[in-house]
């Protein structure tokens, strides 16, 4: 795929690399129309280029890169969506670096890693997040101190115009900074760590629960006891995804989310088996 990556970009297809995809129409040879290439800047703002006509190189050692022509870019904030730039120009080179373009192809999801992996995985991307998120608080820092002085002096001096810039910047980049902190890719690794403890965790809540429900079960009930069972399998499947999908959406704590089906299973467990203890 290094040594002919115009085998890789197809027509009409969808291909990604880390965090570019590039989305082309028709190709003939080289040249690609109406490709589209969705990115990042190296400031994590969200990145559109679109261009009529492209051509593939292969660069070597460097990776491929992408000769734009009549092209259009707009980047906006990952948060603030109406806080953007764009561009036109008649001419882009555009490069996908050869270890973007290895790492696409060498990289493992996270529910495909083994529990160590994944655990060394999450302490990598943690301190990476810490480090943005210093970063960021800096700025949310700096913006309120701009306004705090330009409050302090008042309005007899020239920084009093600036306070209204000054709170809409503090708010734009503590906004960011919270996003940042749900960061869906860290939150998703965690989430698939619980999982791999959670999941077979819950086979011995399972057997906690459908001992204490058999103890209330008649010999002759099977065909109940068989519906029962599908029915409470299907609500901790549902339980588990629901609790995934909305908890890294809403940035709740993986443990819970993931852990609350099994926990759900051994409190009716243990009160199922109580009252029957006692009766």
């Amino acid at each position: 795929m290094v040594s002919t990556p115009a085998l890789e970009l197809e027509e009409n297809a969808v291909k990604r690399f880390r965090d570019t995809t590039i989305v082309t129409g028709p190709v003939q040879g080289a040249g690609i129309a109406n490709i589209l290439i969705l990115d990042r800047t190296s400031d994590g703002e969200r990145r559109v280029i679109m261009a009529q006509e492209a051509e593939l190189k292969d660069a070597g050692k460097e990776g491929l890169s992408l000769d734009l022509t009549n092209a259009f870019l707009q980047s906006s904030k990952e948060v603030i969506r109406n806080d953007y730039d764009y561009a036109s120009t008649d001419f882009l080179r555009y490069w996908v670096p050869q270890d973007d373009m290895i790492q696409a192809v060498s990289s493992v999801a996270p529910n495909q890693m083994s529990s160590t992996d994944l655990r060394r995985e999450i302490a990598i991307r943690k301190v990476d997040l810490e480090e943005r998120l210093e970063g960021q608080y800096s700025k949310s820092l700096a913006n309120a101190l701009n306004l705090e002085d330009s409050l302090r002096k008042g309005p007899n001096h020239y920084s009093w115009n600036r306070r209204e810039n000054n709170l809409e910047s503090f708010a734009r980049e503590h906004r960011i900074a919270e996003a940042l902190r749900r960061d869906r890719a860290y939150a998703t690794h965690r989430f698939e760590y619980n999982k791999k403890y959670s999941i077979p965790f819950g086979a011995l809540c399972f057997v906690f629960l459908a001992v204490s429900l058999g103890l209330y079960a008649k010999k002759s009930g099977q065909t109940v006891g068989f519906i029962l069972g599908a029915i409470i399998s299907c609500l901790f499947w549902t339980l588990l995804m629901t609790g995934q999908i909305v908890g890294i959406r809403l940035g709740y704590s993986p443990f819970l989310s993931i852990w609350l089906p099994n926990i759900l299973a051994l409190t009716v467990g243990f009160v199922l088996f109580v009252i029957r203890i006692k009766k």
